[in-house]
């Protein structure tokens, strides 16, 4: 667009113009910038076009650091209507009845997979669920755990509740991943927890509620998923230490399109909602290629796979019967979905960045531990995480316990 019209008009601003100048001959002249190539002459056209493919994603890195200096101009912008809206519902919801239309969210499935942490001085998962109850009071569905380790220590908990079920992989995972049951392979087969709703939402031992959630934490006006991206460009990614992430995108790039999927977005560590009839099309589409190259070295992240699909792929109103994307999506067969579903439309929504920082904490605290949990305390973030890691000492750790005992001190109907 800055290509087909250059030339600004009286109602733009200066520094936006300017800044669109800034880039305009960087996008507009490839051809121009490759001819001075000595060599291009002599090459022949598939080097040619090669050169063209190679440009043309240096513009998307130009087009991006456009648009991250265009940002910065509106960091103090005054919010949308819509998030002005979705804010004061969240910040304003106490225990009152939630609107009709909402009433579908009370039996709503909540998923843990639980894996045995070695910071055992913090029962994570119990506080958890005390969070839950203490903040969530129009949920009245079911809580499933899975227990990735069985020795994982959960003699504390309930199971006369008839609203919380402990869930051996075993009994959901395929018998091809036997004992072998990493998290990625138990997040792929969700669906196959017996009695989940159709709409369900995946936490983390270590997510605490600290405020009362409204429904609209997890699901837009239409109901459908909210995902928590992070607004930061790809470009501060490590590759080493983020291959998994990195692999999973150019999975996904093969089979949407490589223009189609033109940025690589983290996932805030926060609850996902997800759609349980995604789960199978998902399985379909990306095992064969994920059991013929994984390795080692890496693990593909199935909450990429099955969001991504949902933003690409579904969120049109001709699926199942058409897949968007322009990739090797083009020539798979259309997906069989679950006849029993209700659910006709697979929409999505993205939390907006002033939602998000306003809603969400995670930290891991280090290194002024006893100011950040001060901070924490008086904080109006609906949940947080805190992030522990090996710079913990036990007196950290003593710090940290004692700080999530004061916030949930009182016994979940969860706990014997």
């Amino acid at each position: 667009m800055i290509i087909r019209y250059p030339e600004n008009n009286t109602f733009e601003k200066t520094n936006y113009v300017n800044l669109e100048k800034k880039y305009l001959y960087k996008l507009q002249y490839p051809e121009e910038i490759i001819k001075n190539n000595d060599s291009y002459q002599n090459e022949n056209k598939i080097n040619r076009n090669l050169n063209k493919i190679l440009f043309n994603r240096k513009n998307l890195k130009y087009i991006e650091k456009y648009l991250q200096e265009r940002n910065k101009f509106s960091n103090n912008k005054n919010i949308s209507l819509m998030e002005k809206d979705e804010f004061e519902i969240l910040s304003d919801y106490d225990r009152r009845e939630l609107e009709p239309e909402w009433e579908w969210i009370k039996n709503i499935s909540f998923v843990y997979i639980i894996t045995e942490s070695k910071y055992k001085i913090i029962n994570e998962l119990k506080y958890s669920l005390r969070s839950i109850e203490a903040f969530l009071p129009w949920f009245f569905g079911t809580i499933f755990i899975i227990v990735q380790r069985m020795r994982f220590n959960l003699s504390w908990i309930n199971k006369n509740n008839h609203h919380i079920k402990i869930i051996d992989p075993k009994d959901i995972v395929s018998n091809e991943y036997y004992g072998n049951f990493t998290r990625e392979i138990i997040e792929m087969y969700l669906d196959k927890i017996p009695s989940i709703s159709e709409r369900f939402i995946l936490l983390n031992q270590d997510h605490y509620f600290k405020h009362f959630i409204h429904p609209i934490f997890f699901f837009n006006k239409d109901f459908f998923p909210k995902y928590n991206y992070d607004y930061e460009f790809d470009q501060k990614i490590n590759t080493n230490s983020n291959i998994s992430f990195l692999k999973t995108y150019e999975l996904i790039r093969e089979i949407f399109g490589k223009n189609y999927v033109n940025n690589n977005r983290k996932l805030v560590y926060s609850p996902i909602p997800l759609y349980r009839d995604l789960f199978k099309p998902v399985r379909e589409l990306y095992f064969a290629k994920i059991l013929k190259s994984n390795n080692q070295n890496f693990t593909f992240l199935p909450l990429y796979l099955l969001s991504t699909y949902n933003i690409y792929g579904t969120a049109q109103i001709y699926y199942p019967n058409y897949v968007a994307g322009f990739g090797k999506i083009r020539d798979i067969p259309p997906p069989i979905l679950n006849q029993k579903r209700t659910i006709s439309y697979y929409g999505f929504d993205i939390t907006s960045e002033f939602i998000l920082k306003n809603s969400i904490l995670v930290d891991d605290l280090f290194p002024d531990i006893k100011k950040k949990l001060e901070e924490l305390e008086k904080s109006n973030v609906l949940l947080f995480c805190i992030k522990l890691n090996d710079n913990l000492d036990k007196y950290d750790l003593n710090l940290i316990n004692n700080f999530i005992q004061k916030l949930f001190n009182n016994k979940s109907i969860f706990e014997i």
